[in-house]
């Protein structure tokens, strides 16, 4: 396998593709020779789904202890580190459509505001004191371009099958490829160790299938 970089140039025994299922789908990578149809229908079939994540850094916590979600008007917020020793007072919310493509675009001063009404509306105004508000942009990102992968109506469970299966030399793996845990970090993380066990196999002269297998 050959991958170029800008003008640099790898060469290897195998390569691991972890790209988001967007990048893929725009073709901003070229592989050479074409991926055969099985593939590119897995690419094109998977959803890409639309997301934003709000993260609200608090100066003191808000909830009591065994509250550990909460539903304002317009969003439902969790505690990330509920149950957990020395956890820091944050919410976090996460919103899709529409809705993820307004905040990702809005100022980051006008998402502050209106978080603050939010919190404002169920605690009153002086109880709410935000540290800081950050928020996600994986949509508009040419790196993602997506938040999380999906399978539409009708698209088999086969194509996440599919998309993880090697062509030749070249692995792949990502959320979008994992089949009991897909949309999630721990589906990318499992799937990337799958790969990377398989490529280890291949450095050590085993064929593919007895590489997979």
């Amino acid at each position: 396998v050959r991958v170029r970089s800008g003008q640099t140039y790898f060469h290897a025994r195998c390569a691991i593709l972890t790209f988001p299922l967007m990048v893929l789908k725009r073709g901003h990578v070229d592989i050479h020779p074409p991926l055969p149809d099985w593939k590119t229908r897995a690419i094109e079939e998977i959803g890409a789904g639309t997301a934003c994540k709000i993260f609200v850094r608090l100066q003191k916590p808000l909830l009591n202890d065994d509250i550990s979600v909460l539903r304002t008007e317009r969003k439902t917020w969790w505690r990330p580190g509920w149950g957990y020793p020395n956890e820091r007072p944050m919410l976090v919310a996460m919103v899709g459509g529409s809705e993820a493509m307004r905040l990702e675009k809005a100022p980051i001063a006008d998402v502050e505001e209106e978080v603050r009404n939010e919190l404002r509306k169920v605690f009153g105004g002086s109880r709410v004191n935000i540290h800081e508000v950050r928020r996600t942009a994986w949509i508009g990102d040419p790196r993602f371009g997506m938040a999380y992968s999906y399978l539409p109506t009708g698209v088999s469970p086969n194509r996440r099958s599919d998309l993880q299966r090697p062509v030749m030399s070249v692995l792949f793996a990502g959320e979008a490829t994992s089949g009991t845990m897909p949309a999630s970090v721990h589906g990318a993380a499992a799937t990337g160790m799958d790969a990377a066990r398989i490529a280890q196999a291949l450095w050590q002269h085993a064929s593919l299938a007895e590489a997979i297998g």
